[in-house]
């Protein structure tokens, strides 16, 4: 995220608790697709991310550091 960091279109700002809570944030959005970052991957997490970006997501991996740097 900090090499590339989120496409601030895809950011809401009365998310930005959400996003730290869930540690997920909306990275990138291409063809229809969200890639979101989340720093635990997993089935419950790709989930959350469908309940909070649509039911098409990828999942991309990242550090709790680099999220919460992203979001500053």
């Amino acid at each position: 995220l900090l090499q590339h960091p989120p496409d601030s279109s895809l950011l809401e700002q009365g998310k930005i608790d959400a996003y730290l809570s869930a540690q997920i944030i909306p990275w990138r959005a291409e063809n229809g697709v969200v890639t979101a970052a989340v720093v635990e991957p997993g089935p419950e997490t790709l989930l959350q991310a469908q309940a909070m970006f649509g039911r098409d997501v990828a999942l991309t991996l990242t550090t709790r550091l680099d999220l919460h740097w992203a979001l500053q």
